[in-house]
């Protein structure tokens, strides 16, 4: 509250509760859940999304799912890379970026990626 300037109230508790309880939300989802998700959403095989092959459409999924890794987990980009077939952070980075600047220009995408954290987010 000493930050804020803000009297600790009823509002102020609820929305540092509301914060932490998205938190540990994020965390419920696993990496290997979203490659999977995106596996099924794209009809590419995991094995394909781990893989080194650099063909368009797996690149294009890898880094869907390096970004979704990145935005629905706590989860550093070293691991995310470990995740997604042994790959650098720095590549993850990467994907995390482009996928953004892509998400600007792109509505397809947005709404693949929209329908992908939506199913995620409501799985179980």
């Amino acid at each position: 509250s000493s930050l804020t300037n803000r009297q600790i109230d009823l509002d102020l508790v609820k929305a540092v509760l509301k914060k932490l309880l998205r938190q540990e939300d994020k965390k419920q989802i696993t990496i290997e859940e979203i490659i999977k998700s995106v596996s099924v959403k794209l009809n590419i095989k995991i094995a394909d999304i781990r893989s080194h092959n650099k063909t368009k459409n797996l690149v294009l999924a890898r880094q869907v799912a390096m970004f979704l890794a990145r935005e629905m987990t706590s989860a550093s980009f070293p691991d995310i890379g470990e995740k997604v077939g042994g790959r650098d952070h720095s590549t993850v980075i990467y994907a995390h970026n482009k996928i953004k600047k892509l998400l600007t220009v792109d509505k397809t995408l947005r709404i693949i990626l929209e329908d992908l954290q939506e199913s995620l987010l409501n799985k179980g």
